[in-house]
């Protein structure tokens, strides 16, 4: 099942590129919240382990599929290969890195590859895209693709909030097992809301992103009308505050913030009228009795983030937030920084409890939920500026290719993936990193 995904994806990816060009970006940003929920529920796959796998496919084959037109442009098309000589030095200089490190470290499982491909997944669309500029999108189809998709998010994140859900899989309970023999109910990750994405996660960091391109766009006087800009406001706040994941809502909160401080000149009683119900809130939120079991409001989603904002504000850290976020980071730094502090630990192959085992956290909760910290622990202060000279790189060449004045913007967003790196994927997000390729192009 999962084999033949894989092969769908590319097949499908391929034709467009054939006979419809133009539409690879809609295929493209269609997969995770249209087509993959539309297979998994035309399948009816209730089996938790085959979603996952095919979830995790699905990035594979993406990048299979930009991996193959790229080739097809430069060896049959024989297109000129780009002019982004900082990239792949960065490319280059991490895979050399990661070939030392496998060796210095553990010699007997050998494995450099999926890090080149993880960075490389990265870039490939903006490759293609810059080698094919003809097929970039416009803007009107930009709209009405991220459109289709809000849209989408309303519709699914309402009929879970009645009590159904948009995958079969989430009809069934789910135990997870570790290698030591130790349990724990998956159910808790089931009551976020994730709308028709795979997961709560991907879902509230796409529109926090998309949130931030159209709050820079609204500031700067650029696109967007005031009733326009409010609506998305309303929408996005409101899906990602029932939706549980409180890192998505800071994110939101600071770019409509700092992209008003930025344009204050043209927003300032806005500005002064945000600070000040920010102001209120962060007093609210350090009143507010977090051991108290009586429920703020009956949506989980908005109990989480109030309770695990304010937790935060008054610097307590009850169970479940000492067990994500910055807690995993703060855990990973205190106990494992020193000890490989310029080439890292280099532990990853020690399995689930490479880290030790922070309550029922793990070496893949560890990856997912703490990544920036867990990147300076495996791989040292060294293998952390590498990635963040790829990075750089990346942000210095689409920085080229604006206005001057329009490339703080490029900073901006950039300094918001770096964030959300903290907790989530975030720079290394293979779908919403992407977008910042689409938006500084257009």
């Amino acid at each position: 099942m999962v084999t033949a995904y894989h092969a769908f994806i590319i097949l499908v990816g391929l034709f467009l590129y054939f006979y419809r060009p133009k539409w690879i970006f809609g295929y493209w940003i269609f997969i995770f919240p249209i087509i993959f929920p539309l297979i998994n529920v035309g399948f009816l796959i209730f089996d938790r382990e085959l979603f996952r796998a095919m979830f995790a496919t699905t990035y594979v084959a993406i990048r299979n599929l930009f991996l193959i037109l790229v080739a097809w442009e430069l060896f049959v098309y024989k297109s000129k290969l780009p002019n982004l000589r900082s990239i792949y030095l960065a490319i280059i200089s991490i895979s050399v890195y990661m070939f030392f490190h496998a060796i210095i470290h553990h010699p007997d499982y050998f494995e450099v590859w999926p890090k080149t491909s993880q960075i490389i997944s990265l870039v490939l669309p903006l490759l293609f895209y810059v080698i094919r500029k003809d097929l970039l999108p416009t803007v009107k189809t930009i709209y009405i693709c991220v459109g289709v998709i809000l849209f989408l998010q309303l519709v699914g994140t309402i009929i879970q909030l009645l009590g159904y859900h948009i995958y079969p899989t989430f009809y069934i309970p789910y135990e997870v097992v570790l290698e030591n023999g130790s349990s724990y109910d998956d159910s808790a990750m089931e009551g976020m809301l994730r709308g028709t994405f795979p997961s709560a996660t991907d879902l509230c960091d796409f529109l926090a992103i998309i949130y931030l391109f159209v709050a820079l766009e609204f500031f700067s006087r650029k696109h967007f009308s005031a009733k326009m800009f409010s609506l998305l406001t309303i929408v996005i706040g409101a899906i990602v505050a029932v939706s549980g994941i409180r890192v998505a809502l800071v994110l939101i909160s600071l770019s409509f913030l700092v992209c008003n401080l930025i344009y204050i000149k043209h927003h300032m009683k806005l500005f002064l009228l945000s600070a000040l119900l920010v102001l209120f809130g962060i007093l609210f939120l350090s009143q507010l009795d977090i051991s108290s079991p009586q429920s703020i409001t009956e949506y989980d989603g908005i109990n989480r983030q109030v309770r695990g904002l304010a937790s935060f504000v008054q610097s307590k850290k009850d169970e479940d937030d000492d067990h994500s976020t910055f807690g995993l980071s703060t855990y990973l730094l205190e106990n494992y920084f020193i000890d490989g502090f310029l080439f890292g630990n280099g532990r990853e192959n020690e399995g689930e409890f490479a880290y030790g085992n922070k309550g029922v956290v793990t070496l893949e909760n560890f990856h997912n939920d703490a990544l920036l910290a867990y990147i300076i622990v495996e791989y040292g202060i060294f293998g952390f500026c590498l990635y963040m000279f790829f990075f750089s790189s990346i942000c210095s060449f689409l920085k080229s290719r604006v206005p001057k004045e329009e490339r703080k913007k490029i900073t901006l967003c950039f300094v918001a993936y770096f964030l959300l790196t903290i907790v989530d994927a975030g720079l290394f997000d293979r779908l919403n990193f992407t977008l910042v390729f689409f938006y500084s192009f257009l």
